[in-house]
């Protein structure tokens, strides 16, 4: 039997150089996804937009929790909770 061991991250743990990947990726990430806002009817719709505050990706991306390995990439990773 082998024991395999992968070294995932919280944002707060990479490296600077990391951070700045995450963020890049995330970013456009956000971007190609777009933002549900509500209109003047009250009903909700997707706005495209060309930036997004650096603050609001990190904020997204602590809010989500997401891990990463030690070069910025983001880990796909299920949390099971009961």
């Amino acid at each position: 039997m082998r024991t395999v061991t992968i070294n995932l991250y919280s944002f707060n743990e990479l490296s600077e150089q990391a951070k700045e990947k995450a963020i890049s990726e995330h970013e456009n990430f956000l971007l190609s996804i777009g933002q549900e806002c509500e209109n003047e009817h009250g009903e909700m719709e997707t706005i495209f937009t060309d930036s997004i505050e650096r603050s609001e990706v990190i904020e997204n991306i602590e809010a989500n929790e997401y891990y990463f390995f030690a070069d910025g990439d983001l880990a796909q990773v299920c949390t099971y909770t009961g």
